[in-house]
């Protein structure tokens, strides 16, 4: 991550290993960075703003 921060590939697998690793807020929010930075999906680009709050809040409840 360090040597290549732009490589998506990169950062898709480290958040698998953090996700083995027990640090699923982290995976979740790293992954779903990346889906949303990437994705052309208009539905997900709609909803772009709220996803990538909630990405960012995953363990608070309302």
């Amino acid at each position: 991550m360090n040597e290549f921060p732009a490589n998506r590939a990169i950062q898709v697998l480290l958040s698998m290993a953090l996700y083995n690793t027990g640090r699923h807020k982290e995976a979740m929010e790293l992954a779903l960075t990346n889906l949303l930075d990437t994705t052309s999906d208009e539905k997900l680009l709609y909803f772009q703003r709220g996803l990538s709050y909630y990405a960012q809040h995953l363990d608070e409840t309302w």
